[in-house]
């Protein structure tokens, strides 16, 4: 049975980091566990177009949609891949 794909749309809540006192070993998980350090940037969401020439939104962490700032100007028109399904 082929399942229907989700379709998400602004505004969705954001997880946010969380302080730890360690953090999990190698073998944690079975695939294993992999770390990266967040210097800095932002946190957001791109909700892609579902129609080909439709126009991705960016929502930030606090639920604006920043469609005019200039960091994501050259994001927003381009395409971009189909929404990925997760089961």
């Amino acid at each position: 049975m082929r399942e229907a794909p989700v379709t998400l749309g602004p505004p969705v809540e954001l997880m946010l980091a969380q302080a730890a006192e360690a953090v999990p070993g190698p073998a944690a998980l079975r695939a294993g566990v992999a770390y990266e350090q967040k210097l800095d940037g932002h946190r957001a969401l791109l909700f892609t177009a579902t129609v080909p020439g439709g126009t991705a939104l960016v929502q930030t962490r606090r639920g604006a949609l920043v469609q005019e700032w200039p960091a994501q100007g050259g994001v927003r028109n381009r395409a971009v891949a189909p929404p990925v399904m997760f089961r």
